[in-house]
């Protein structure tokens, strides 16, 4: 009688399915800080020097700490949209004006629209999502209708968008005073700050949880699979 001899399929943590991911973003850090860091001794300066000071500048100390996370939650948002994008085999990136149209929305919404607070602030939410979506459906219809190239169409309505929030900013709907801003938005559209030392607010909360939610939806669904 013969007798199966090859080996039982592995049933424990796969520590390499896990740990697969991350080697390209960590091999792509490492040549980044070396590349950096010649550029750097090229120019004269301390590459250890220059990299302690920007460490210490960035998480050393709770207000740099909160700094910090107040500039990474825009960029988790945006990072976020061309991921989800880049699944579906799209380049978008036309993030950074994405952006800034739905951040022009919300300011809008948020001063100019009074109403109760616990209306107020989701639908400033909502308008920034809408605001956002409107400027990226302008390279999606065309890249759907038309055939036209979204990398092309999203990489120029970039500085569109900056030039032109910046026009709503500083002219139509500019604040009072020598500043070239939007007003505030009322105390019920803005989201809790969590510190006096940054402008760190709830909004690293749902981009965290915005980010959760696309990686059970990429890794656990359907549709994550669809895509």
């Amino acid at each position: 009688m013969a007798v199966d001899t090859s080996p039982l399929p592995r049933t424990g943590f796969p520590i390499g399915a896990w740990l697969k991911p991350a080697v390209q973003p960590i091999v792509a850090l490492i040549i980044a800080v070396v590349v950096g860091g010649l550029l750097v001794l090229v120019l004269g300066d301390n590459p250890f020097q220059v990299y302690w000071l920007l460490i210490s500048g960035s998480v050393v100390g709770m207000p740099n700490i909160l700094v910090t996370l107040q500039m990474m939650t825009p960029l988790l948002f945006t990072g976020l949209a061309v991921s989800i994008s880049f699944r579906a085999g799209l380049w978008n990136i036309g993030a950074e004006g994405q952006m800034l149209v739905g951040a022009l929305v919300a300011g809008y919404i948020g001063y100019a629209w009074p109403m109760p607070g616990y209306l107020h602030l989701p639908i400033t939410i909502l308008g920034a999502f809408a605001g956002g979506a409107a400027w990226a459906a302008i390279p999606a219809l065309l890249r759907v209708y038309l055939n036209v190239n979204e990398l092309v169409v999203c990489l120029m309505m970039n500085p569109i968008a900056l030039l032109l929030t910046g026009f709503f900013a500083t002219h139509v709907w500019k604040a009072p005073g020598p500043t070239n801003k939007l007003p505030d938005v009322l105390p019920t559209a803005a989201l809790p700050p969590f510190s006096v030392y940054s402008q760190v607010n709830g909004g690293i909360i749902i981009a965290l949880v915005c980010c959760v939610l696309f990686a059970i939806i990429n890794a656990r669904t359907v549709r994550g699979f669809e895509w």
